[in-house]
């Protein structure tokens, strides 16, 4: 959103955009069954959102209207990173899976074995910290483990 705003998603699984002047609701619109778990906003796009429902989506630029819609995930997304080429999902059934961020083309599937509680996305690398307590580093163009 511009700097004026902020976004947030939760428990009600609604998409929120609030304005900082005020802290007033500037718009809200379901985003998904269940909770909202997590949100990135592309400069220039519109938001993407995950949730407990498994889905991530692409909304258009001024919110309400889906784009795209993808699941693939057997637990809730945990979060989302973007980089200029890609969007990376975790999610509690321990992979992490990368998307095309032009189109939403699937890509590997990273199976690190224990839920993903965090990650960072630096280039083709991604490092995934995991319920297990392990850290693993992934090359999100192969999908090989070590990247």
């Amino acid at each position: 959103p511009e700097a004026v705003q902020v976004a947030s998603v939760g428990a009600d699984g609604r998409l929120v955009v609030w304005r900082l002047a005020d802290g007033s609701i500037d718009r809200a619109w379901a985003a998904h069954t269940g909770w909202a778990s997590a949100l990135a906003w592309p400069d220039g796009e519109g938001p993407i959102t995950a949730g407990s429902d498994g889905a991530l989506v692409w909304w258009t630029p001024d919110g309400g209207e889906r784009r795209r819609v993808i699941t693939g995930h057997a637990g809730p997304v945990t979060g989302i990173a973007v980089d200029a080429q890609r969007v990376v999902t975790a999610s509690a059934d321990g992979t992490a899976r990368v998307f095309r961020r032009s189109d939403g083309r699937a890509g590997p599937v990273l199976d690190g074995g224990s839920p993903v509680l965090a990650m960072l996305l630096q280039g083709p690398r991604l490092i995934t910290s995991h319920r297990d307590g392990r850290v693993r580093r992934w090359d999100v163009v192969s999908g090989l483990p070590g990247g």
